[in-house]
């Protein structure tokens, strides 16, 4: 994870006060990079698991078969609305466009009239939020340092 230990920060030893090592990290709390990227995997893990889609297919590069395509929109939805991630860092984390990660997200709202569809998603949602409060209690891995 990108943390930065308390031994790397820096004391100024003329005004005594802790400079920051960098000023897009703080302690105590991951950057929205590390957060993200830590979520893209849990979300992964989560929907290769539940659509028996392999994550290598997943993060491929190319569409693939159907059932490939709706685990990736899946796994784009679930990082969308679960875990607060904005469409560019879904994008980002998948090498998508922004606005692929917004139709995707589309697509699955609109799948989810259908019951079955909706029982299997809501899990998945219950799950990922289940495992990021289990994080956040450990660590602060679960709440991101938003600027």
């Amino acid at each position: 994870m990108d943390y930065y230990d308390a031994n790397e920060i820096k004391v100024d030893k003329f005004s005594k006060g802790v400079e920051q090592v960098d000023q897009n990290f703080t302690l105590g709390a991951p950057s929205r990079e590390a957060y993200s990227k830590y979520a893209g995997e849990l979300a992964l893990a989560i929907v290769s698991s539940n659509l028996k889609v392999s994550i290598t297919d997943i993060k491929r590069s190319n569409r693939g078969k159907t059932n490939i395509c709706v685990a990736r929109q899946v796994v784009m939805y679930l990082l969308h609305t679960s875990m607060s991630c904005s469409y560019c860092e879904v994008a980002m984390f998948l090498s998508r466009d922004r606005t692929t990660v917004s139709h995707g997200c589309r697509l699955i709202e609109d799948m989810r009239d259908d019951e079955n569809f909706d029982k299997v998603i809501t899990n998945m949602e219950n799950f990922a939020l289940a495992a990021m409060n289990l994080a956040s209690s450990y660590s602060s891995v679960g709440q991101p340092d938003v600027r």
